[in-house]
Order: structure tokens, then sequence, then C-alpha cells
């Protein structure tokens, strides 16, 4: 039902730029949280053409369709997202060739309105880390990762579940690499800090996957 009400709205929208784009996404976001991810990646691939085919002129730009900010807030959305979809796929190259400049784009849009717009930022550090790391580059894999931690922190209350479960994935990703990167107290450091978030959150067991990284580490200290 919800698709197909986009698709009605999409219809009405024909002259509609900046609502086509949101409908567009919208409906994308939708086949991305069902595994329809081809789908997906064309609905957003329309939308970055039709972000690609407006004026450079930013008076026009906003007189026609809308302001500077939402067409950068846009652009850099609908190319976070469709990276994303790349990094499930394995594609890793295309995903990080769309979320490198998406990256520059959101991180000045997140300065001036954290509020909408620290999800994405930490979306497409999160994501850049796992990449680098899987390009075994432990250095920026664990510097995207760091500065991700800013954004999360900034975007739930620090006694929600969802920060618990969210932070401590983050924070033992960090443990995993700074591991493999052989920075074994700099790891035991993340990997408790993880261990001590998820004993907090009701909803979750502790996981012996963390406790035996911790004994190996501390074996090997």
């Amino acid at each position: 039902k919800a698709k197909q009400m986009y698709q009605q709205m999409l219809e009405l929208s024909v002259c509609n730029v900046s609502r086509k784009v949101a409908l567009l996404e919208g409906l994308a976001h939708l086949h991305t949280d069902i595994g329809e991810y081809e789908i997906a990646k064309q609905l957003r691939k329309e939308c970055l053409q039709i972000l690609d085919s407006l004026p450079d002129d930013t008076i026009v730009l906003a007189e026609k369709y809308f302001d500077l900010y939402t067409y950068k807030r846009w652009k850099a959305i609908v190319q976070i997202n469709l990276g994303v979809i790349y990094y499930f796929q394995d594609n890793l190259d295309k995903a990080q060739e769309l979320l490198v400049p998406a990256l520059e784009r959101i991180k000045p849009l997140a300065i001036q309105n954290p509020e909408h717009n620290n999800k994405y930022l930490y979306n497409a550090l999160n994501i850049l880390g796992v990449i680098r790391f899987y390009m075994n580059d432990y250095g920026q894999s664990i510097e995207y990762l760091h500065q991700a931690t800013k954004p999360i922190n900034d975007m739930y209350a620090k006694d929600s579940v969802v920060f618990s479960g969210e932070y401590a994935e983050l924070l033992n990703n960090l443990g995993y690499i700074t591991y493999v990167a052989k920075d074994y107290d700099k790891s035991l450091d993340y990997y408790n800090q993880s261990l001590s978030l998820r004993r907090k959150d009701y909803k979750r067991l502790p996981n012996l996957h963390y406790e035996n990284e911790l004994v190996r580490i501390l074996l090997m200290n």
C-alpha cells in the first residue's frame, strides 16, 4: 500500500521537482528496507539525474526549485543512501566513489543543522570506515570510525537503548580494527567500552564473542 501511495503521488508531482525527488527517495527507502536493492538503486539514480540536471545558478535554482541548502542536502542524502546499497552488494569501489564526495557535502550541513543531518554523516563515516578496513587501510578506517563517534553521541540520549546498541557496535568495530592493526591497548579499551554499553542494554544478552576477544587480547599482553 505504501509503495502504491508513493507511485500515485509521483504521478501528481511531475512538474514539482523538489517533491518528486523527495518521493523518489522515500520510495527507494521502502525498497531498500525489503531488500529490493536494484529497484532502490534505479530510483536513487533517477534522483541524482534530476538533481544534476538543475541549473548551476543559485538564484534560478532557488526561484524555480528549492534553496541551495535543500539542494545540497538532497544530493548528499541520495549519494549516501545509494553508496550504502552498493556496500550491501559488496561493490566497495562504487560505494566509496559515492560516499567520499557525499561526506564532503554533508559535513558542513551537519554543522549547520546537526539535528537533521547527523544521521547521514554517521552513516557515511561508519560505512567508509568499514570499507577502508576491507581495503586493508587500517589507519584511514580508524580515522573514519573515530570521526563517527561524534555524530552518534549527538544523535541520541545516552541512556537510550538505540544509543547503547549503535554506539556499542561502532566501538566494537574500532576494537576489532585496532586489534588487527596490533594496537592491543587501544583495542582493549574499545572492547571494554562496547561491552559496558551492551550490558546496560536490557534487550541484549552479553555476547560471548566480545568476551572471547577481550580474553585473547589480555593473554597477548
